[in-house]
């Protein structure tokens, strides 16, 4: 948020045309591999968020596609912030088998690390 608060004061400062994409919880194939570090922080707000109807996710895919046609809607003038989502999480059930999904990923995620660190010791 702060990074893309200055994205917003420089362009203005500079006159520059910026647009921004932010996306819900990204989820899709190759979801062990990101760094889960914005996921654990977006879950944390995650139940004051679903208290306002306001839990999404995003496939990658999804997201990508997204990149693409606001890159090509650049040409057009078009600017300004988008919000991205594919997917809104309307019940508890949903949201609960997301966080143990989410859970296992980053369990899966470390002990794959965790094998690499202790190959590359030996």
């Amino acid at each position: 948020m702060r990074a893309e608060k200055a994205s917003w004061r420089i362009a203005n400062e500079r006159g520059l045309k910026l647009t921004t994409i932010c996306p819900a919880l990204v989820t899709g194939p190759e979801f062990c591999h990101r760094n889960p570090t914005a996921t654990i922080s977006y879950l944390k707000g995650a139940q004051e968020m679903y208290s306002h109807g306001l839990l999404a996710r995003v496939d990658v895919t999804k997201l990508a596609e997204a990149h693409a046609c606001v890159f090509k809607a650049m040409n057009n003038n078009a600017s300004g912030r988008y919000i991205c989502f594919d997917h809104v999480i309307d019940s508890l059930s949903e949201a609960e088998n997301i966080i143990i999904i989410i859970i296992i990923i980053i369990i899966i995620c470390n002990i794959k690390l965790l094998y690499i660190i202790i190959i590359i010791q030996i």
